[in-house]
């Protein structure tokens, strides 16, 4: 915003949904290859629900959800992880996205290798781990490569994998 520049909103505040996608259909949809729209239109509806297709495909991410108040605290979801795996180290804990899913936590073995924990913060106990690459990691990851590549960017950074 450039101090003292007024700028007419007008037209922009009184477009409907139904005419700016008009206009995108007229104006950048012609730019795009076919190809590359099919990509984006599978791969953005997969990732979409990518978290759902872990819980369907993984046992350990589902998990019987009870009242919030029954929850373990972030301090003994912690304690139970590394009593369960005293050699791993643990990077990151995520708060489930529904009450019917794990807390997801990133770990590293002893041996270097990266694996998913999954923690059932109701029971207060480890449900399983698996590999680290999961529909969800999957799909943000495509997600960054093809943002990076539609801006012209020529690599991907950890930060934008969701790292």
């Amino acid at each position: 915003m450039v101090r003292g520049v007024y700028i007419q909103r007008s037209p922009s505040e009184r477009m409907t949904v139904e005419a700016a996608l008009k206009r995108y259909l007229a104006e950048v949809s012609p730019t795009k290859r076919p190809s590359s729209m099919s990509f984006v239109l599978i791969t953005g509806t997969l990732a979409v629900i990518s978290n759902e297709l872990d819980w369907l495909t993984h046992a350990s991410v589902r998990v019987e959800p009870q009242a919030m108040s029954e929850r373990a605290s972030w301090g003994e979801i912690y304690a139970s992880l590394h009593t369960a795996h005293p050699q791993w180290q643990f990077s990151y804990i995520a708060e489930p996205i529904d009450p019917w899913f794990s807390v997801l936590t990133y770990a590293q073995t002893a041996q270097g290798q990266r694996r998913l924990v999954d923690f059932d913060p109701y029971k207060a106990e480890v449900r399983g781990d698996r590999h680290w690459m999961s529909f969800q990691r999957f799909f943000v990851t495509s997600t960054a490569i093809r943002q990076n590549t539609a801006s012209g960017a020529d690599r991907v950074s950890a930060r934008s994998c969701g790292h």
